[in-house]
């Protein structure tokens, strides 16, 4: 919530927090998404009056791939680049712009890379990943907009490596999906992520903190 500052967006989540706080102890039954998300909402009401339990979302299986075959990273060149893809809304807790720079100092120390953004965008971080690619205009790294979600499965497809840099999760719903589509996945080690990702991929936030020892957060 602090990430929006003084903004609609913001009293708009103070309000749903109260109604949905109102909504869950009333209720009969609550469904969570994950151990996380029970932890989080439980903390913040108390208990509930009713039965809860944990149900995750499935998966469409359309994005059901084998497992990315791995080359050497040498292997890439400008022509053909090492793929990453990052699909999410472009939002205050998605990072997105923290990508981009990580991938232009990758680009700098001589790998071939290029990064593809999709998804839908809240303005004023739009604005916010707007700024940062007029910055790294002479690199490969490109917003590709929002796209139709039968179309998704095409880009994982293309993609070699898939980053979710996301702070703030219920349930991924996209980073179940690139583990379906049998991608390797960097991801951000914030909420749900390790429960729902285990030990399937590397984590950003570990490997900052292992190379600067000390804690960091975006």
């Amino acid at each position: 919530m602090k990430r929006y500052g003084f903004s609609w967006q913001l009293i708009r989540l103070i309000l749903l927090r109260i109604v949905q706080s109102s909504t869950f102890k009333k209720a009969d039954g609550v469904i969570f998404l994950t151990n996380y998300a029970k932890k989080c909402i439980l903390n913040l009401i108390g208990t509930t009056t009713g039965i809860n339990t944990i149900i995750p979302h499935g998966i469409n299986l359309d994005f059901e791939k084998d497992v990315k075959l791995q080359k050497d990273i040498i292997l890439y060149t400008k022509e053909n680049p090492f793929r990453l893809l990052y699909v999410s809304m472009i939002d205050m807790y998605k990072h997105q712009w923290n990508v981009c720079r990580a991938v232009a100092n990758l680009y700098n120390k001589g790998f071939h890379l290029r990064l593809d953004l999709i998804g839908p965008a809240y303005k004023p971080a739009l604005k916010k990943l707007n700024q940062s690619l007029e910055s790294l205009n002479n690199y490969p790294i490109f917003y590709q907009g929002q796209i139709q979600h039968k179309d998704l499965k095409d880009w994982y497809s293309k993609a070699d490596l898939f980053v979710f840099a996301s702070s703030c999760e219920n349930m991924p719903i996209i980073l179940m999906e690139s583990m379906v589509a049998g991608l390797p996945i960097a991801s951000s080690d914030f909420g749900p992520m390790p429960e729902v990702l285990e030990n399937n991929g590397v984590y950003l936030i570990q490997k900052i903190q292992k190379v600067f020892h000390r804690p960091f957060r975006y």
